[in-house]
């Protein structure tokens, strides 16, 4: 005796896969793409295809009918044996260490922007904006952006810094000039290519063995931030190395991952100290993504206003209700000249309410 499958039970079979792998989803916190593609794939078959006369065995082997049959099949079983492994070694796989963790279920009260609130921040932040350039040569032009603002082009928004720029600069293909970028939330220094021979030229500054990760060399694109954090860091000066990967739970954040993560540097030095803050000097010796965010969120000390990784409480304490995060220093090597450029632009000096300097032995350090 063998197990018949007709067209119409094919077709509810592959409607069943589509509803419990989004409930599936729901439940688990984890996506179910195999299944869901196993059922948009029956569900679109067309009816022809699916005969309610035609059964699992009685189609001819070298049959269409046949073969999506086994390809469905094959395909469904496949995804079961995935959940299963990922169900059942979730520690082997994902590593959350931070206090604060990196999903949105670990945090009480958590509020993360939506992409309505990402609009109204950037049309706030560029109302009345007036471009403010710190350098502009043939080859590359150095900004200040402003917090709030996006560097390039949203979903659902067009007007970015990048456009601006390139009005500026009268280039059409805004795209070829992007560099690096900042978070929507962040502030400071932004260097933009005018050509692609400088484009390329600062691409390689940025990679990891330009910037000498294991020594203070100066051959790479040299970053620094500033950044005003919940309660007092365990040390005056330190170095936070833990590996990241891209939480896919919840996207765009990123995660603390041992088992799959890239290896990640930031170095620190606490510049004044205050009852429940410090200002803290920052130097993201690689550039992942959110990398100084996840990192003082992973150590206790959530950066304040950071909508991702700070509890509902910490965000509610930043000044101007902003993301604390300033990139207040940039420095490369001109593409066409190879001089050493530096541009910086000062934090908002309303994050020292209440701060104190710490000790002037610090003020000579990297950060």
């Amino acid at each position: 005796m063998h197990s018949t499958y007709t067209g119409i039970q094919a077709r509810a079979w592959a409607e069943h896969c589509i509803v419990g792998s989004v409930s599936a989803s729901r439940l688990t916190g984890r996506p179910t793409s195999p299944p869901t593609l196993v059922g948009v794939l029956g569900v679109l078959l067309p009816q022809s295809k699916l005969s309610s006369r035609a059964t699992w065995m009685d189609a001819p082997r070298n049959s269409i009918l046949y073969k999506i049959f086994l390809l469905l099949f094959a395909l469904h079983m496949l995804s079961r044996s995935w959940a299963w492994v990922t169900g059942a070694f979730p520690p082997l796989l994902r590593t959350r260490s931070c206090p604060y963790g990196s999903s949105s279920m670990a945090i009480q009260g958590f509020r993360p922007g939506d992409g309505k609130e990402g609009i109204e921040a950037h049309i706030k932040a560029m109302e009345g904006f007036e471009l403010q350039i710190l350098y502009d040569d043939t080859d590359v032009i150095v900004v200040t952006k402003p917090a709030g603002s996006l560097c390039v082009p949203g979903r659902f928004i067009q007007d970015s810094l990048v456009v601006r720029v390139a009005a500026h600069a009268k280039i059409k293909d805004f795209a070829r000039m992007v560099v690096h970028r900042l978070d929507q939330g962040t502030s400071g220094v932004l260097v933009f290519a005018r050509n692609d021979a400088a484009l390329k030229n600062l691409h390689a500054q940025f990679r990891p063995e330009a910037k000498r990760m294991t020594g203070n060399g100066n051959e790479g694109m040299q970053k620094r931030y500033v950044a005003l954090v919940e309660g007092n860091m365990d040390a005056f000066e330190g170095k936070i190395e833990l590996p990241l990967s891209k939480d896919t739970d919840n996207p765009p954040k990123q995660m603390v991952d041992f088992a799959a993560g890239k290896a990640s540097m930031t170095r620190y030095r606490v510049r004044r100290s205050g009852v429940d803050r410090n200002l803290v000097g920052l130097e993201p010796v690689t550039g992942r993504t959110h990398q100084l965010r996840v990192h003082l969120s992973c150590i206790g000390n959530p950066i304040l206003g950071d909508p991702f990784y700070a509890p509902l409480r910490v965000q509610e304490k930043a000044p101007g209700g902003r993301l604390c995060l300033h990139a207040e220093s940039l420095s490369f090597r001109h593409p066409r000249t190879q001089e050493r450029l530096t541009f910086t632009s000062p934090y908002p000096r309303e994050w020292d309410g209440g701060l104190e300097d710490v000790r002037e032995s610090l003020e000579d350090g990297p950060v």
